[in-house]
């Protein structure tokens, strides 16, 4: 969606793999390259300007107790601070989403949904606290609190269809919040890629705009 907001965005290439973590994202690097691999070598190929990263994942969080919980999320933001390096060896800048939160749903399984939630807020509190520090502006946080979930981390119902994915309406309000980071990285949108007529055919063009004689 954020396309909508952000016509000239043109997405490239698309490396998530439902369910994975940082450790798992972390992984592909490994394995035999294949047409569905999705490492970060492969997203790189594509040669992006800007990656929106949506890989502070919940999936690691979800199981933490009082024991726990901080090792854990200290843990994924050791993997995701090692995700982020490898991104910006390639490409200019990443959109980092961060976790939208954890609510009531069929999804939010976990034991212990007040811990889950403590865990990924401490978790976004890190990397809205580093990421500028650590990247020199290269990584744009998108912080969720107040658009996608309140300050507990609690999803917004309205937001979300099982109390971690986001539904269409709050697909609107996070690509909203990427194209304000992009509006901030590049300015602001100046109409659709590619406008007017093509006169030289290319595969890409082709099949965006329209091809003249």
């Amino acid at each position: 969606t954020v396309t909508s907001f952000y016509p000239q965005a043109h997405i490239v290439f698309n490396g998530g793999v439902s369910g994975e973590g940082t450790n798992l994202m972390l992984g592909r690097e490994a394995l035999t390259a294949t047409s569905t691999r999705k490492a970060i070598t492969d997203l790189l190929n594509h040669a992006p300007d800007v990656v929106l990263y949506r890989g502070a994942s919940i999936n690691e969080l979800v199981n933490v107790n009082s024991g726990n919980w901080q090792s854990i999320a200290d843990a994924v933001y050791t993997q995701h601070i090692t995700l982020l390096h490898r991104m910006l060896a390639g490409v200019g800048y990443v959109v980092d989403s961060g976790v939208f939160g954890y609510g009531a749903g069929s999804a939010a399984t976990g034991p212990n949904p007040g811990l889950v939630r403590r865990a990924a807020m401490y978790l976004n509190q890190k990397l809205r606290a580093n990421l500028h520090g650590l990247f020199g502006g290269r990584v744009v946080f998108v912080d969720p609190v107040g658009a996608l979930c309140d300050s507990t981390g609690l999803c917004f119902p309205a937001l979300t269809y099982d109390g971690v994915h986001l539904n269409p309406a709050g697909g609107i309000v996070h690509g909203g919040l990427e194209a304000q980071a992009l509006t901030s990285l590049f300015g602001p949108c100046a109409g659709p890629r590619y406008p007017g007529v093509n006169l030289v055919p290319n595969s890409l063009l082709h099949s965006t705009s329209v091809t003249g004689a």
